[in-house]
């Protein structure tokens, strides 16, 4: 009886392990790179900031985090910038929406590292806005889109959305997915520059 106890014993204690290394693992890869998280510095920040040594910029706790409806498409990494109207945010989806694409737009295959998508800005009047710098990244099986937009004031709309089409779609059709990059009604929080977004102003 001593032995099947330890035996058990054993086995629970390597399960308590076994858990506890899944959730170290997956929070590992669920963490964003470092890359999708630096303020993507424009001419006009690199002037404000040289200029002042600051820069106005806030972000919205909701957001990080944000999953769009179908639950294909996550937005992190929001800082909105009032000075110069820019908005910096970050895209994140699985593997898994491109096979839902490949099904919709019959392709016959797919691979995660090549780009299927554009993207762009809606607000909530119906006005677009197309990305001025796109740093792309891959990390396990998820695919990141680091963006920066310029020429909107976000105080003036409801809210604003991130759009995805597929590259090969025709003018009339509907967006691939989309998912908030920003809501009047979310708190805002002031958002304070790290290391890695002075060194990106100051280059």
């Amino acid at each position: 009886m001593r032995i099947v106890g330890r035996v058990i014993k054993y086995i629970f204690i390597a399960m308590i392990i076994g858990v506890f290394l899944i959730f170290l693992f997956r929070c590992a890869v669920m963490k964003d790179p470092a890359s999708m998280t630096v303020l993507l510095a424009s001419d006009e920040m690199k002037e404000i900031y040289s200029r002042n040594g600051s820069l106005e910029a806030y972000t919205q706790d909701m957001v990080n985090g944000v999953i769009s409806q179908d639950g294909r498409f996550y937005t992190t990494g929001l800082i909105i910038l009032p000075e110069t109207e820019e908005l910096v945010i970050t895209l994140r989806y699985n593997d898994s929406v491109l096979t839902s694409m490949a099904e919709k737009y019959g392709l016959s295959e797919v691979y995660g590292s090549e780009e299927y998508f554009s993207y762009y800005l809606r607000d909530s009047e119906g006005n677009t806005y197309e990305p001025e710098t796109i740093v792309s990244e891959r990390k396990w099986r998820y695919s990141y889109r680091r963006m920066r937009f310029s020429g909107i004031d976000v105080s003036k709309y409801t809210d604003v959305a991130l759009c995805v089409r597929y590259i090969g779609s025709g003018e009339d059709e509907e967006d691939f997915g989309s998912v908030f990059a920003y809501h009047q009604d979310w708190v805002k929080k002031a958002y304070k520059l790290t290391g890695a977004d002075r060194k990106e102003l100051e280059k």
